[in-house]
């Protein structure tokens, strides 16, 4: 049985209630909701954050398509040399989004901790689904949190399916190298 959205929000509240109460140790989650939610979750998350804050908990929100977009607008010329590329080798400009994406990702996972904030959770991870793995980053930073430069647990918010194989973003394709916990 399918949980609903409020069930889904309360996981993710009872979670980061779990980590005020008992720590809070860096690492990398998945909240994973199906994709026809995206929408509704991107509205409801500024009242989970509120919530959090006033439970004691508070967290913070990390837009990865936004973060993705202010690296390709933020580099002089990048863009244009992009458009070039797709025009000259779609194959390699596929490439070199995908390791654009591969830092907008880490970056999401690496930003300093605003204190008092326990827990970040990073949105908006569809935008980048056609292009990147989340399985290779989050495994990486999962493994070793210290070493991949986690300073609190970071969640990603997952539109896709779950079962005990894999998971898939968007319905894209499911990738059964996710080793990371799922709430």
């Amino acid at each position: 049985m399918r949980r609903t959205v409020g069930e889904a929000l309360a996981d993710l509240r009872s979670q980061i209630a779990r980590w005020a109460r008992d720590g809070a140790p860096p690492g990398v989650h998945f909240f994973v909701y199906p994709p026809e939610w995206e929408a509704l979750m991107l509205r409801r998350l500024p009242d989970l954050v509120q919530e959090c804050a006033a439970a004691g908990s508070p967290i913070d929100v990390v837009d990865v398509g936004e973060s993705f977009l202010n690296e390709i607008e933020g580099a002089t010329g990048l863009a244009d040399l992009l458009a070039e590329s797709e025009r000259l080798n779609q194959r390699q400009m596929m490439s070199d989004l995908g390791v654009l994406a591969q830092r907008a990702i880490r970056a999401a996972l690496r930003a300093p901790n605003e204190p008092p904030c326990l827990a970040r959770v990073i949105v908006n991870t569809g935008a980048l689904a056609t292009v990147t793995s989340y399985s290779a980053v989050a495994n990486e930073a999962s493994a070793d949190p210290a070493a991949a430069g986690l300073p609190l647990p970071c969640v990603f918010a997952f539109p896709g399916d779950d079962d005990e194989r894999g998971l898939s973003l968007l319905h894209l394709r499911t990738d059964s190298n996710y080793r990371v916990p799922r709430i």
